[in-house]
């Protein structure tokens, strides 16, 4: 009989980064993983004044299978499903922990998208994507990572294992998206100035395959 094996995991895909009046910041040595109790991820949120700022957050369940549940703690409070979006304040040069949770009930995985926002600077946002789930399989499966090169891209990249790949879109640092293409062989990213982006690729469904940095020289 072939071994059967299940791997718990989670996948972070981010344009956390700094904005004008805070930062948001992944606490990676502090993601507990059990897939019977529950998966968390913990970020940091830091306000980079010495005032007072009032932080929104928006969740949107990008994927959630039929059953499972997620939960937000912001620094001031807990909140389940039925609420997307929420304000906490952050005193000056301070920090607070804003904690990610998701209760599977069954092999599948889910995806959560979070954006952070000034409240008096709504254009000042971050946005972060996150997936929670779990694989099964054999020991004779094998799946081939999608991915993108070259990387550093210069004119163009190309995908390599894009076959279920039917929606490529580039975002940059604040969440903008900068471009949309449908596949093709190479990429145009001429247009683009030199910085750090990130490229999300869709399956003809909607589903995210992947989402990878890219770097634009």
């Amino acid at each position: 009989m072939k071994p059967f094996f299940t791997l718990f995991f989670v996948v972070v895909s981010m344009t956390l980064g700094l904005a004008q009046t805070f930062s948001v910041s992944l606490l990676s040595d502090q993601v507990p993983l059990d897939g019977t109790n529950g998966m968390e991820i913990d970020l940091e949120v830091s306000n980079l004044t010495s005032d007072t700022i009032f932080i929104a957050w928006e969740r949107t369940e990008v994927r959630m299978p039929e059953g499972w549940t997620s939960y937000i703690c912001d620094p001031l409070f807990c909140l389940g499903p039925n609420v997307s979006s929420k304000v906490f304040s952050l005193v000056g040069n301070s920090s607070g922990t804003f904690s990610m949770h998701v209760n599977p009930t069954n092999v599948d995985y889910a995806i959560l998208s979070i954006k952070f926002y000034d409240k008096k600077h709504p254009n000042d946002s971050i946005i972060g994507e996150y997936t929670f789930g779990q694989v099964t399989a054999t020991d004779d499966l094998a799946v081939a990572p999608i991915e993108i090169y070259p990387n550093p891209a210069t004119s163009f990249f190309q995908i390599e294992n894009g076959e279920k790949v039917d929606l490529i879109e580039v975002f940059d640092l604040l969440g903008v998206k900068v471009l949309q293409s449908t596949p093709q062989r190479y990429v145009d990213v001429t247009t683009l100035k030199p910085g750090l982006y990130f490229v999300r690729l869709s399956d003809r469904n909607g589903k995210v395959l992947t989402t990878q940095r890219l770097h634009k020289n």
